[in-house]
C-alpha cells in the first residue's frame, strides 16, 4: 500500500510538473501576423482574414495565402499603412513583429515618419493583436 501511495504521488508530481511547464511554454512568445500586399489585391489588406490553419492531409493550402502566424518574442506587433486611411488605390498594408516594444510601452496608432516616408501605424501587444482593421477592435480604442 505504501509503495502504491509513493508511484500515485510521484506520478502527480510529474503530471504537475509537465502541466506547469507547458502553461510556461506557451506563455513565453505571442504571435504577430506577418504580411505585405499593395491596393485591393493580396491577402494582408482590411478586410483581413487569418490565414488557414495548417491541415496536414493538405500542407499546400497554407502555401497559397502569404500571411504568416510568426512568434514574436517581444510581444509587440504593428501594422503599417503606406499612404493615407480611406485611399486604398495604392495604399501598401504590413503587419509583423516589432523587434521591441514602445519606450513608453502603450498602445496607439498615429502618423509617423518612416523612412523619410510619412505612414500611419499601431503598435499593440498581445497574441495576433494586428489582425484587427484600423477601425475596429482595440485600435478604434485607442484612437479615440
Amino acid at each position: 500500500m505504501q509503495l502504491t501511495m509513493t508511484n500515485l504521488s510521484m506520478s502527480m508530481m510529474i503530471l504537475v510538473t509537465i502541466i506547469l511547464r507547458t502553461e510556461a511554454q506557451q506563455e513565453s512568445y505571442r504571435r504577430c501576423y506577418t504580411c505585405r500586399s499593395r491596393g485591393e489585391l493580396g491577402d494582408c489588406k482590411d478586410t483581413f482574414s487569418p490565414p488557414p490553419p495548417f491541415n496536414a492531409s493538405n500542407p499546400d493550402a497554407s502555401l497559397v495565402r502569404h500571411v504568416k502566424e510568426n512568434p514574436c518574442y517581444s510581444g509587440w506587433c504593428y501594422k503599417q499603412v503606406d499612404g493615407e486611411i480611406g485611399d486604398s488605390s495604392n495604399n501598401a498594408m504590413e503587419r509583423g513583429c516589432m523587434v521591441r516594444k514602445p519606450s513608453d510601452g502603450k498602445e496607439r496608432c498615429a502618423y509617423v515618419m518612416k523612412s523619410y516616408k510619412r505612414v500611419f501605424m499601431c503598435f499593440c501587444q498581445g497574441d495576433q493583436c494586428n489582425g484587427v482593421g484600423v477601425l475596429a477592435g482595440r485600435f478604434f480604442i485607442i484612437m479615440i
